[in-house]
This record gives C-alpha cells, sequence and structure tokens, in this order.
C-alpha cells in the first residue's frame, strides 16, 4: 500500500454501535470487526477521496500525542480492514 492509496469502504460492510463496542459488519458473509475508537474514526476517513498521508495527518491533529505511533497503526489498521475485505485500496 503506497501513502498515496485512497482506500473506501468495501460496498456490504457497515459500521455498527452497541452499547460501547463499535463493529464493522458484513451481513452477506455475516463477518464482524471489532474496532477501537481510532480504527473507527479512521473507517470514516476511508472515503476514497482522501489518500493514506492525508489521514494520518488529521489524526496526527486529533491525537497530537500519538504522533510517534500513528504512521504504522493506521497503515496496519489499513492492511487488516483490506485483508478482511471491509476495505478497498485505491
Amino acid at each position: 500500500m503506497h501513502l498515496s492509496s485512497r482506500p473506501r469502504h468495501a460496498a456490504d460492510f457497515s459500521l455498527r454501535q452497541f452499547e460501547d463496542e463499535i463493529l464493522l459488519f458484513d451481513p452477506r458473509t455475516t463477518t464482524v470487526i471489532w474496532l477501537n475508537q481510532t480504527a473507527a474514526l479512521l473507517w470514516c476517513l476511508c472515503d476514497g477521496e482522501r489518500s493514506v498521508v492525508e489521514m494520518i495527518d488529521l489524526l496526527c491533529e486529533t491525537y497530537p500525542l500519538e504522533t510517534e505511533r500513528l504512521r504504522s497503526d493506521v497503515e496496519e489498521a489499513i492492511d487488516l480492514l483490506s485483508g478482511h475485505g471491509a476495505l478497498v485500496i485505491e
């Protein structure tokens, strides 16, 4: 994955919140992926318009104390979500 890639949601996945849990759900395959707050925010940023580097910059502004770790966390989360078929990388 390149930092210029523009991830977008796969068609069937949707974000669901159940009490304190944030989940991605694919009703077609009944796949469920648990997300923490940062991963849920990242999911919302994956609109096919923003590049990975733009998302990293936005998250660094939101979480300035975490900037050291954010790049690798974002890349890892995108790889994980695309590996489960939740994101399409363009």
